[in-house]
């Protein structure tokens, strides 16, 4: 018998064991991309005022414990190790409550099982960690409540717990309920009209409280009773929003060439996925040359539209092209209506947008309101420091790379755009007031190769200086160049433009054997498809 308690035990120890080893493992590695992103959604302030604001929705404690423990998510693997360990206090005390209510050997793994239901909540990023935590909290305060001595102690005890549960934890309070009257139900102290009276009692105040509280937290009867959890969840990894995630994150570290390296590795190439790898393609000037290296979409591979469906990360993540190709009152537009739309209101990353544009744009005591939020967090307080330095100081504004670049991009004219998706329109505009914008320029022209606009490709080449360093047009331009000439034989600027012999000598190659394939696809493509010749003749045109 003792040998068999001895490799229950063992066993039990592998297993829980492997189970949070493989919860670490799985958060820090595998889906760190939610947590970093969901930690750039927040702004946990460190100020009396911001903390007093908790207790103004249920679940005070917990969303305030959740919150504070949130913005851990910034460091390296902190998300990972916060999660994990509010899992495994959580089956703790599970299993401490299941232990004692069943008596079962086994009772460790219905504990993990529960466990498990609750790490799935976590893969989505609308599930709150204070969720988990208003779940630890209900399960201590039971451990209390079964510490009470005295019938009429726990029965008191019960009644006054139940309603500072709710203010504290929120929808926990029915998972107290149910271990409760399973407890009583087991020990059977409470006996006859007395255990009737008093599990009707319970059960009317859980009902009674949301329903009573939610006009004074201006809440819907739904929200009142899940809060803090604001939205059900599918419990199972999205590792197609990982992917997304994981672009958008790496561009916002400031890291374009592994935002290229994982958009080539996306397991499906959606138009974010399209758009993040134009978007770091431009950044590094390579954006012609790995253009046709993807299946592109488009307008809607360069660009996010905006619509009645579009979600605050679509937003969020619209705004990163406007801000790079210099339209900064469209980046700010995106970013305002982000933040509007998103589930706190507030986020790290767009205040530091909002404080970025505010900078470029002048608007010094819009800034300076922004910074002061973020010099009231932990991680973000060193970031506020810096850029106070370039509030009212022009001067040293126009001496700084990153905000004089920006300054010099500014619209010379107000333009009124036809709506937020006049594109096109807003590259023209930019280039009419400043033909010297590379960024621009680079997109303009490869939309107008990607429509097969050679005409159009031709006049934006013309009119606006391309500033390319190299003797060479990128090698793409030079293709698309070789077949306007072509076209329009009677153009004397072809001597303006210098080709290199191996487009050339590719244009001929793929001409001569176009015809004698008799254009058959499949006899060019593995020569010659990733030239725009191909795209050209076999191209299928973006909607």
């Amino acid at each position: 018998m003792s040998k068999y308690l001895a490799f229950n035990l063992g066993f039990r120890k592998i297993l829980i064991i492997f189970y949070f080893g493989g919860c670490f493992i799985f958060f820090a590695f595998f889906y760190k991309y939610h947590l970093y992103f969901i930690e750039q959604m927040q702004l946990f302030r460190l100020s009396w005022d911001y903390i007093a604001g908790y207790f103004h929705k249920p679940a005070s404690f917990s969303c305030l414990m959740g919150d504070f423990l949130t913005q851990f998510y910034f460091l390296k693997a902190g998300g990972a190790v916060i999660i994990t360990g509010c899992l495994l206090l959580l089956w703790y005390l599970i299993d401490r409550v299941v232990s004692s209510l069943f008596s079962w050997r086994y009772s460790y793994l219905l504990s993990l099982l529960a466990t498990a239901l609750v790490t799935s909540l976590h893969f989505n990023i609308v599930y709150p960690l204070a969720a988990t935590i208003s779940l630890v909290i209900a399960l201590a305060v039971f451990r209390f409540y079964t510490s009470l001595t005295g019938l009429t102690n726990r029965i008191i005890g019960g009644v006054i717990l139940v309603p500072i549960l709710y203010l504290a934890t929120g929808f926990a309070i029915y998972l107290f309920l149910l271990v409760v009257l399973l407890y009583e139900l087991k020990i059977k102290q409470i006996k006859g009209w007395l255990e009737w009276a008093y599990s009707f009692i319970l059960i009317l105040i859980v009902l009674i409280i949301p329903a009573s509280m939610r006009t004074h937290y201006y809440l819907t009867a739904r929200q009142a009773c899940l809060y803090p959890v604001t939205e059900l969840t599918k419990p199972i990894p999205n590792f197609v929003l990982e992917s997304l995630f994981s672009l958008d994150c790496e561009w916002y570290f400031n890291h374009p060439e592994k935002t290229i390296e994982f958009a080539r590795k996306a397991p499906i190439k959606s138009r974010y996925v399209i758009y993040y790898y134009n978007l770091a393609s431009a950044a590094i000037n390579k954006l012609p040359e790995n253009l046709l290296s993807f299946n592109q979409m488009g307008l809607y591979g360069m660009f996010i539209p905006f619509n009645d469906e579009t979600n605050f990360i679509s937003l969020l993540v619209g705004n990163e092209v406007y801000y790079f190709i210099g339209d900064v009152n469209a980046s700010q537009y995106y970013v305002l209506m982000a933040n509007t739309f998103s589930p706190k209101c507030e986020s790290t990353r767009m205040i530091r947008r909002m404080v970025e544009t505010n900078i470029i744009n002048g608007e010094y005591a819009a800034a300076e309101k922004y910074l002061k939020m973020l010099n009231q967090t932990m991680f973000y307080r060193r970031w506020a420091h810096k850029m106070e330095q370039y509030l009212y100081n022009n001067e040293l504004c126009n001496k700084t790379p990153w905000i004089a670049s920006k300054r010099a991009q500014m619209p010379v004219v107000d333009h009124i755009k036809s709506n937020p998706n006049d594109f096109i329109n807003s590259l023209y505009y930019l280039l009419d007031d400043h033909p010297d914008n590379q960024a621009a320029l680079d997109y303009l022209l490869n939309i107008c190769l990607l429509y097969k606009d050679i005409d159009s490709f031709y006049k934006a080449l013309t009119t606006y200086r391309y500033h390319y360093t190299d003797i060479y047009l990128p090698k793409l331009y030079q293709e698309a160049l070789i077949v306007y000439f072509e076209l329009h034989k009677d153009d004397k600027n072809f001597k303006n433009f210098r080709f290199s012999d191996e487009v050339v000598q590719q244009s001929i190659l793929f001409k001569e054997k176009y015809h004698q394939s008799h254009g058959d696809i499949g006899a060019l493509i593995q020569d010659f498809g990733g030239i725009y010749l191909f795209y050209l003749n076999f191209g299928v045109l973006p909607k």
